[in-house]
């Protein structure tokens, strides 16, 4: 399985070493499943925050007898817990289908390696 990393690095380098071996790789499809992971991921964080936030503001407001904004609070934050989990469900499926990606293209060639093919392309 090919490092994500060296995708998201140096996908050029990639793109033309699997040439090399006459393996095409879907560049378009993998930077929109890339572009759709990050934006999901950045917003899963924000939520994350925006939660841990209002937990926080929970325990002031219940500390300084304000009951009825924690428990507004509370309804708020649950709210923001559902849309977490849906975000964190569609991060999932890219991530699923980005490992489904990496596991189908083959390994890099060693620089050593003749261009071809298969071995018979190489003679």
């Amino acid at each position: 399985m090919l490092d994500p990393k060296l995708l998201r690095n140096d996908l050029d380098l990639v793109v033309t070493q699997l040439a090399r071996k006459s393996v095409e790789f879907d560049v378009s499809a993998y930077q929109a499943l890339e572009a759709k992971r990050k934006s999901l991921q950045l917003e899963t964080e924000s939520l994350q925050n925006q939660r841990k936030d209002g937990s926080k503001s929970v325990g002031l407001l219940m500390k300084e007898g304000q009951k009825e904004a924690a428990e507004a609070l509370k309804v708020e934050i649950s709210g923001i817990g559902d849309q977490l989990a849906a975000i964190e469900a569609q991060f999932h499926e890219v991530q699923s289908e980005l490992d489904r990606i990496l596991m189908e293209t083959p390994n890099l060639p060693d620089a050593s390696v003749p261009e071809g093919a298969d071995e018979k392309a190489n003679v």
